[in-house]
């Protein structure tokens, strides 16, 4: 076939007659035989008789002569006829709503910044800030501080709790509700789908700035020497209760096990693990005015006796149901 011919399609009549002469093809060719002629799908021979497409001039040239058939009418047309027109009626748009073409790009973002600095930026609309409560310092405050000194971090925009999805979820729940009685927003739940971990998550600025003021930070802990805020030391009950949230999240109940000529013993322990130094030297001070006979060894800081473990979960308490049934088991 000449190279003209190779880039033309091939315009019937009307649609009619194109599926007219496309069904008299298929009464002697099978549609997969037309579609192995034409080197295409068989949806595509379909969507030929269906009308919703012309017919490739040299396709109209094999079918033809395939079934002996009489070559129809049909006039030549451009293979891309229709992305000029497109391209018309495009052009055509863009100037009924800009009034002209658009301009070199290096241009537009030169004009584009002056715009900005001369007008832009001084008339953006005003964004409203997300509704939040700011708590007086309370136990419940000291809890939620400890909290966020165990498993929490911040941004500039938010907080996060990050847990196990599977030992933690039941305090997940609970850490949820906490944050929602305390700030008065709704916190959302996010789930890691490459580890075994769920982070409770408050979008609120104003709720990080606050806690910030109250001695928390932004970014990582262990670099910034986290500790626990001086208004919380200089108070018993704040202090007991920021405990709490710390040994609830960092903390842990394990098995102590041992033998003593030949007999077996074994008795709970509590332990706190922490990479921050300040951190885990407060938590001692805590335990020692308490009354227990903590010790600190590299990163852990462990209640050995059993009647420290047992005072503890009777006095301060826990909230994550994880550490009362491994006690309890």
């Amino acid at each position: 076939m000449p190279e003209s011919f190779i880039n033309k399609k091939a315009k019937f009549k009307n649609i009619s007659t194109q599926s007219a002469w496309l069904t008299e093809v298929r009464e002697i060719l099978k549609v997969n035989q037309m579609a192995f002629l034409c080197e295409c799908s068989e949806r595509t021979i379909r969507h030929w008789q269906n009308g919703k497409s012309m017919m490739p001039y040299q396709s109209v040239v094999v079918h033809a002569e395939a079934a002996t058939l009489l070559f129809p009418s049909v006039a030549l047309v451009d293979r891309y006829e229709h992305t000029k027109k497109a391209g018309v009626r495009g052009g055509r748009a863009v100037m009924e709503k800009y009034g002209r073409v658009p301009i070199d790009e290096e241009v537009r973002r030169q004009r584009w910044e002056t715009w900005w600095e001369q007008e832009g930026k001084y008339n953006m609309p005003s964004q409203k800030t997300k509704l939040a409560t700011l708590p007086p310092r309370s136990d419940e405050l000291a809890e939620f501080i400890g909290i966020m000194l165990g498993d929490g971090g911040m941004s500039a925009y938010q907080l996060s709790v990050t847990l196990h999805s599977v030992d933690d979820l039941e305090y997940g729940k609970f850490v949820q509700k906490f944050m929602y009685t305390l700030f008065g927003a709704k916190p959302s739940v996010y789930y890691r789908k490459d580890a075994q971990a769920h982070s409770v998550v408050l979008a609120r600025k104003k709720v990080v700035e606050y806690l910030c003021s109250l001695g928390l930070v932004i970014g990582n802990k262990v670099d910034q020497k986290i500790k626990i805020p001086k208004w919380i030391l200089e108070n018993e009950k704040y202090s007991l209760a920021c405990l709490r949230g710390l040994m609830d999240t960092d903390g842990s109940v394990y098995l102590h096990k041992y033998k003593v000529n030949n007999k077996q013993y074994q008795y709970k322990k509590l332990c706190f693990s922490s990479a921050s130094a300040p951190l885990r030297k407060d938590v001692q001070f805590i335990l020692h005015r308490f009354g227990s006979a903590a010790t600190c060894r590299g990163t852990n800081v462990r209640v050995d006796a059993i009647s420290d473990v047992k005072r503890y979960l009777e006095v301060v308490g826990t909230h994550n149901p994880k550490h009362l049934k491994r006690y309890i088991k």
